[in-house]
C-alpha cells in the first residue's frame, strides 16, 4: 500500500481488526467439481484442511477418488472447488469452496458423501478413502463467507 492507504487504514481499519493474515492461493480445477473463474456466490461454505507434512500427495489422490464419485451423480451439487496455499500461512493447507445461493442450500443432501463412495466403490474402498483424509488431516475448520459487493473488489473485463 502507499502512504495514503496506510494512513487510511490506520485510521479506518486497524481499530476495528484483531489480527490479520496475507495468503496466495491456487486454484485446483484438477481437484474441483466446478469450473474456474465462478462468479461470486451470495454465501459459500468454507472448509480450511491442514495437512500433516508430506500429506498432499495422498490427500489430493484420495479427494479426486471423491470428485470422481460425486461427478457421476446427477442431483449432486457441482459447485465444490478447491485451492491449494501456495505461500503464507501453516502449510500444506487446502480450501474447499462451495457455492451457495442462500441458507436453504446447507440443508443435508438425500445421500450423504459416504453413502456416495459405498454406492461408487463399495464399503472397504469407501472406508479407505475416507480414513486417508482423515489421515492426512491435522486439523480442519469451517466458515460460511457472505459475499459483500461493496467489499468487493471485481477487475474490469
Amino acid at each position: 500500500m502507499g502512504k495514503a492507504d496506510t494512513a487510511d487504514g490506520a485510521t479506518n481499519l486497524t481499530p476495528y481488526v484483531q489480527s490479520g493474515r496475507n495468503g496466495f492461493y491456487v486454484y485446483r480445477s484438477d481437484m474441483s467439481l466446478a469450473p474456474a473463474n465462478q462468479p461470486a456466490a451470495p454465501i459459500t461454505a468454507v472448509t480450511i484442511f491442514v495437512l500433516h507434512p508430506g500429506a498432499g500427495p495422498d490427500f489430493i489422490a484420495a479427494i479426486k477418488k471423491v470428485n470422481d464419485a460425486l461427478g457421476k451423480q446427477a442431483d449432486w451439487p457441482k459447485t465444490g472447488g478447491w485451492l491449494q496455499l501456495v505461500n503464507g500461512g501453516e502449510g500444506p493447507t487446502f480450501v474447499l469452496l462451495n457455492s451457495r445461493k442462500n441458507w436453504a442450500d446447507f440443508a443435508p443432501l438425500p445421500k450423504t458423501v459416504a453413502d456416495v463412495l459405498n454406492d461408487t466403490y463399495g464399503k472397504e474402498t469407501a472406508d479407505q478413502i475416507q480414513k486417508t483424509i482423515r489421515d492426512c488431516t491435522a486439523h480442519q475448520y469451517t466458515e460460511a463467507a457472505a459475499y459483500r459487493a461493496d467489499l468487493s473488489y471485481v477487475p474490469g473485463k
